[in-house]
């Protein structure tokens, strides 16, 4: 963090230290999805959500990552992304 704060931290070592790359490893459009810092996704903290009436995580970078190429989620209302994210933000309409 030394790095970062003299402005010596150069873009890769940011997405390094992040673990983005790791985390996504195949899309770059995941940076721009709506689903892939989402604390009910799978990936992140799994926090179980109401799934055509079963509780658990959302599986959206997971269907991403199996059929090897990105399904962008973006969010201008809930009706297109995740309605329980929307609302816990206060962006449902």
């Amino acid at each position: 963090m030394t790095k970062q704060i003299d402005g010596q931290l150069s873009f890769g070592e940011l997405l390094e230290e992040s673990h983005f790359i790791t985390a996504y490893p195949q899309f770059s459009e995941c940076a721009d999805c709506w689903c892939h810092d989402c604390r009910y996704n799978a990936l992140n903290e799994a926090i179980p959500r109401d799934l055509a009436g079963e509780m658990k995580p959302c599986p959206s970078c997971s269907f991403c990552l199996e059929a090897g190429s990105a399904e962008m989620c973006e969010i201008g209302s809930y009706k297109n992304g995740c309605k329980v994210r929307a609302t816990d933000e206060g962006i449902s309409e």
